[in-house]
């Protein structure tokens, strides 16, 4: 099994509440009132996604999935996650530790993961084709770890807290009544990196920095839920 990062245990908890979401969507329909007497209708969604982007200007897969409620028709409010699927390594790296040893690692894995909530609105066109922007905001991690097959969450050698805004434009398409797919294009702004550690010839290095993993992204999505009542 290949080695796991720090946020896995966070995605698989945030997808099972989707899940959950989803099977909650099917069953129900909520309506309520606004104080106007206008009739609120409300539904539920939920699906796995996929995107493309760059880290360190390589091509990057991330998996993830997203779900949520949408208000009249028109407003999105829920919640996602993503985690980078591919074996992103980064070079040769030596280190000074704090007890002046030099380390170098020479097959590091770059591990990056964030979930948060997010936000839109839908500009229904036909029952077949909408049109919707909206925004995530999202807290994740960043590291770099060793790139072998042992399952050890401590292997982390640097690993940064950080924050992610991706505002988005997306298109989507009914297959079925109760299944959408989405296509998207959206920007991903990253703020937080930039912990600073010594090589071995005592310069600084900033092994993680917020421009490499900021960037363009192309998504797809598939959606199950009640989107027509």
């Amino acid at each position: 099994m290949k080695k796991l990062n720090n946020f896995t245990p966070i995605l698989l908890l945030i997808l099972a509440l989707l899940y959950t979401l989803f099977g909650m969507s099917q069953t129900e329909n909520k309506t309520g009132f606004l104080l106007s007497g206008n009739e609120t209708r409300i539904t539920g969604f939920a699906g796995p996604s996929l995107s493309i982007s760059e880290i360190k200007n390589k091509p990057a897969l991330f998996k993830g999935g997203s779900g949520g409620i949408i208000v009249n028709r028109n407003f999105i409010a829920g919640a996602f996650a993503e985690t980078h699927a591919g074996s992103h390594n980064t070079g040769r790296l030596s280190l000074t530790l704090g007890n002046r040893q030099t380390v170098t690692y020479s097959n590091l894995r770059t591990n990056f993961g964030f979930a948060g909530l997010m936000f839109g609105y839908i500009r229904q066109k036909t029952e077949n084709f909408r049109l919707q922007a909206g925004m995530g905001i999202a807290l994740g991690s960043i590291s770099l770890s060793e790139n072998d097959y042992r399952l050890d969450f401590r292997e982390n050698i640097i690993n940064d807290g950080v924050f992610v805004i991706i505002p988005k434009a997306e298109a989507g398409f009914r297959l079925f009544p109760f299944i959408r797919t989405t296509l998207g294009l959206g920007y991903r702004i990253v703020r937080g990196t930039g912990r600073t550690t010594a090589t071995s010839e005592g310069t600084i290095n900033n092994c993680l920095n917020n421009k490499d993993f900021s960037g363009l992204l192309v998504s797809i999505s598939i959606h199950m839920g009640n989107f027509n009542s």
